[in-house]
């Protein structure tokens, strides 16, 4: 029995392709006293920039967080975490589209950063 059980979990690790999973950490509190970033306004960001670079699909999760600014005070805020899964054999090129965005974030609402995990996967669809 423990022989068939490993040999069943070593299938299933095997299903599906190579990928990576990239996930984006938007953080909504902005500085200086200017309130958060709404929900329709990220949406919009979402639709404007995100969207037209991965429009096979994405999940985006709200979230609360919390990160040490560069001054070093803990900041607490609603954030939103965004997945995107991408083959490995097109790593480069959205590493490209990955940067776009979390720059663009940034610019637009004077932000210090977006956080960025990348993960390897299997992904089957």
């Amino acid at each position: 029995m423990t022989r068939q059980v490993a040999t069943q979990e070593d299938a299933a690790a095997q299903t599906g392709s190579a990928y990576i999973s990239t996930h984006l950490y938007f953080g909504t509190g902005r500085h200086g006293g200017q309130p958060p970033i709404p929900e329709e306004e990220f949406l919009q960001f979402v639709a404007e920039v995100i969207t037209p670079r991965f429009p096979s699909g994405l999940t985006l999760e709200e979230a609360r967080g919390q990160w040490r600014d560069k001054e070093g005070d803990i900041n607490r805020e609603r954030s939103y975490e965004l997945t995107v899964l991408y083959p490995v054999t097109e790593a480069r090129k959205r590493d490209i589209d990955i940067e776009y965005i979390r720059r663009a974030y940034c610019l637009r609402y004077g932000l210090e950063s977006v956080g960025r995990a990348d993960v390897k996967a299997r992904a089957d669809f």
